[in-house]
């Protein structure tokens, strides 16, 4: 990574992330805009332009005056270049990278211990490091999946686990992992996965595609930056660990997706042992505590399932109540088809006249984005909810701002 990228802050993830979902629901503001808006510094708005403006090349950034744009290239549709981002390392050539290439090069020709790494670093370097900084570089190349510890304490090249695949099937694998790894979540597991594979192809000597058979018209990215709160969260989830968010203490139980917003949310226990949830993309920092009791943990788990069970992402707790509508996807059966995809909760039932949807929901509002998506094809029965009057009054709003 140049100088450039290093002193102006594009690793920083945390401070992107703040305004990446906001540009992604309303586009670019306007400093002056951006301040009224969001009670914030027009400075440190162009600040981050600076930093997210980093992560592209030139020619996608459309600069007139103090508007600012990233084109879109449907074509590309296949690739991310914020999940990429990932890959910025801050290493110094002279040394990190040249003591990481030496220990990789000679596990390549056989396995070593740490002693006997050491002893060739002392034996071949004019300026070798200390055994501690060996020891260092090994246990990341470990944590990186590149190396392993084997037998007697010697550590060798991590075994290709894709030996095994034709030059076909390993090319299959990568057009896959292409697509999956942009519909599915989380994306920056996908994108070293793809980065994987393609080292595997060259390696072969075998073209790797570069283009792909799918056009993927709307994705949603804007949550990519928030994946490293979310790897870091699955690991003290693991471990039963109470969690500050912010400084609320929190223990995590459960981390649900909502794919059409592209949001996280952490389902857990408050310190007041009360179900909650946290939308990950409200929360600025995390920190670990102490592992709670197996007891304790057996409680949450409980209580966390008891009280979300018929909940999407809402933090409303009440009684569930059943939403039922009426299906009629005569006209459209690849529409029919979407929606069944797109169910998260409940089921689809067949009665005399028909097809019916039904779900028994904590806070039916939820489902309320859901339906009115399907509003042509579907009628929301009445029942102990205001959903019928409320997608009405949404259309009719749509209605009259189109006018």
């Amino acid at each position: 990574m140049s100088d450039k990228n290093k002193s102006n802050g594009v690793l920083k993830f945390q401070r992107i992330r703040r305004y990446l979902w906001r540009i992604y629901l309303y586009g670019f503001f306007k400093r002056r805009d951006f301040k009224a808006m969001n009670h914030g510094s027009a400075k440190n708005y162009s600040s981050i332009l600076t930093m997210i403006e980093e992560l592209f090349p030139e020619d996608d950034n459309i600069k007139k005056r103090d508007h600012h744009s990233i084109a879109r290239k449907y074509h590309l549709s296949g690739s991310s270049r914020l999940t990429d981002a990932y890959m910025y390392h801050s290493l110094d050539p002279d040394t990190d990278m040249v003591e990481f290439l030496h220990i990789l090069a000679l596990l390549h020709n056989g396995d070593k211990t740490i002693s006997q790494i050491d002893e060739w670093f002392g034996l071949h370097l004019m300026n070798p490091p200390s055994k501690n900084t060996v020891r260092n570089r090994i246990r990341q190349l470990v944590e990186y999946g590149c190396i392993e510890l084997r037998e007697r304490d010697q550590y060798g090249i991590t075994k290709d686990s894709f030996s095994s695949l034709s030059d076909s099937q390993l090319t299959d694998l990568y057009r896959y992992v292409c697509f999956t790894s942009c519909t599915t979540y989380p994306r920056v597991a996908g994108s070293f996965l793809r980065r994987n594979l393609e080292r595997h192809l060259h390696r072969r000597g075998l073209e790797v595609p570069t283009v792909s058979p799918f056009l993927l018209r709307h994705n949603t990215y804007n949550n990519i930056f928030d994946e490293e709160l979310l790897y870091r969260l699955e690991v003290y989830r693991n471990h039963h660990q109470w969690t500050l968010f912010d400084g609320r203490k929190r223990l995590p139980v459960e981390i649900r997706v909502d794919t059409n917003l592209g949001r996280w949310y952490v389902l857990c226990l408050s310190e007041e042992m009360r179900p909650c949830i946290e939308n990950l993309i409200r929360i600025e920092d995390m920190e670990p505590l102490e592992a709670a009791s197996d007891v304790t943990w057996a409680d949450a788990v409980k209580m966390i399932s008891d009280a979300f069970s018929h909940t999407l992402c809402s933090g409303h707790i009440a009684d569930p109540v059943l939403v039922e509508a009426k299906m009629n996807f005569d006209q459209a059966p690849g529409l029919r088809n979407q929606f069944l995809r797109e169910i998260r909760l409940g089921e689809v039932i067949t009665k005399e006249d028909g097809e019916y949807y039904q779900v028994w929901l904590n806070d039916p509002v939820e489902l309320k984005t859901f339906l009115r998506t399907y509003m042509p094809y579907l009628k929301v029965l009445p029942g102990n909810h205001k959903l019928p009057e409320l997608l009405q009054q949404d259309i009719a709003e749509m209605l009259q701002a189109l006018n």
